[in-house]
């Protein structure tokens, strides 16, 4: 089984990391989801979605068709790392609380893969579906932005108009983003500012309002 099984960096650079990704069966990436920026976390994000590649090998004059069997996996050392403020339904992150090192040294690995084989052929269900994607929360693992931050600091979203309150103010996320720059040498992003808004569902403007407007009620308490 160790012909099928890879630690290793992605580096979309090198062909070769293509071709394992039609190889390799368990793509180890080790500690490479501590480093994973907004802009990463996208690409790493299409690599495990995608069902296969194609791509032009060395020397060839066409490209080749090559479908994926690679799985991925990883480890930190850290709780969070997810930079997505949306659901993260393709990680599915587990905390190891101890290792029982020497239990671990009795374990066949080759019966384990045999019964995995086994319980494949006899065709049990090893996906995930739709509503069990949905029971799993990944919140506890996302990195917090100071963003983020900032603005429950500074401001309380409204979420229900039923909840709206007398001196609500209208505010846009660039009206926001410029509240929250007086309180921080941190550059802040006006990208990730309103990704952030729509994902907590914080009410937009009335029916003949632009529709960038948010329903924001400023905090007096923090002012």
């Amino acid at each position: 089984m160790i012909d099928y099984a890879k630690t290793s960096k992605i580096d979309l650079s090198r062909i070769d990391i293509w071709l394992d990704l039609g190889r390799i069966f368990i793509y180890n990436i080790d500690d490479q989801l501590r480093n994973l920026q907004k802009k990463d976390s996208e690409t790493m994000k299409t690599i495990i979605t995608q069902p296969h590649d194609l791509k032009r090998l060395p020397h060839a004059s066409f490209n080749t068709f090559i479908p994926r069997i690679a799985n991925f996996c990883g480890s930190i050392n850290g709780r969070e790392f997810l930079a997505d403020t949306g659901k993260n339904r393709r990680y599915f992150p587990f905390e190891v609380v101890s290792i029982d090192f020497n239990s671990l040294a009795t374990i066949d690995i080759n019966r384990c893969w045999f019964e995995a084989v086994m319980l494949y052929k006899m065709g049990v269900k090893y996906w995930y579906d739709a509503d069990e994607l949905l029971k799993f929360d990944t919140n506890s693992y996302r990195v917090v932005r100071v963003e983020e931050e900032l603005f429950y600091e500074f401001f309380e979203p409204v979420l229900d108009e039923k909840d709206i309150p007398i001196n609500v103010q209208y505010k846009t996320p660039t009206q926001i983003l410029r509240h929250l720059e007086g309180f921080t040498k941190q550059r802040l992003s006006i990208k990730f500012l309103g990704e952030f808004l729509t994902h907590i569902k914080c009410i937009k403007k009335p029916k003949n309002w632009p529709e960038y407007i948010h329903l924001a009620h400023i905090n007096q308490l923090t002012l």
